[in-house]
């Protein structure tokens, strides 16, 4: 990523954390990223875009797991592991919690803020569970599965435990061990409960 880049992304993550998405100018984050306006729209199209990109920035350094191709001959366990630690991990901490009550916040004077919060973040994660539901659907003959309602069923029980208390300051924001133990169980159950297991 090149120098102009990461400086504009900081400033404007900065900068939307700070003031509020609305609050904030191309022109304000170009004089705090010490590039021109034409520099912010040549390279993201927009405040908008800007915004996208803050959010896939702002997970880069939170130290998730990604979200791996699926194999042939996956195992559904670990693949909903691993979109659970994916998800988990990255919004929970101080920086995602942040971007969400931007987002949230945002909501009534700007509902996109979350709609490109739910589409950069969640919806990706969602799609990729999606994805190994519908091979399970698949290769079991489960006519009565529905592979996206079931993929955001499964991220809002995964989710759910953590982000609403944390985000209310409520809990601590719970250690990597925590999340596992956590989300062992929850991935049990859901297991067992639509006898996917």
């Amino acid at each position: 990523m090149g120098e102009q880049r990461v400086r504009i992304l900081e400033a404007a993550t900065e900068l939307f954390l700070d003031e509020g998405f609305d609050r904030v100018s191309v022109e304000k984050i170009a004089t705090n990223a010490r590039v021109s306006k034409s520099a912010i729209y040549n390279q993201f199209g927009g405040k908008e875009p800007l915004f996208d990109a803050v959010i896939g920035y702002s997970c880069e350094d939170v130290g998730a797991p990604t979200l791996e191709p699926l194999e042939a001959n996956f195992e559904l366990r670990a693949v909903l592991t691993n979109a659970a630690r994916t998800a988990a991990y990255r919004i929970i901490q101080p920086k995602a919690m942040r971007i969400i009550r931007l987002a949230l916040g945002s909501y009534n004077v700007n509902p996109k803020l979350t709609k490109i919060f739910w589409e950069h973040g969640p919806l990706r994660a969602a799609h990729h569970v999606a994805e190994a539901f519908a091979r399970i659907k698949k290769m079991r003959r489960l006519r009565k599965l529905d592979p996206h309602e079931l993929s955001i069923q499964f991220l809002n029980e995964i989710v759910g435990p953590f982000l609403f208390t944390v985000m209310l300051g409520v809990t601590p924001y719970p250690s990597h061990k925590e999340i596992d133990k956590k989300l062992s169980r929850v991935i049990d159950d859901f297991l067992t409960r639509h006898d996917l297991d």
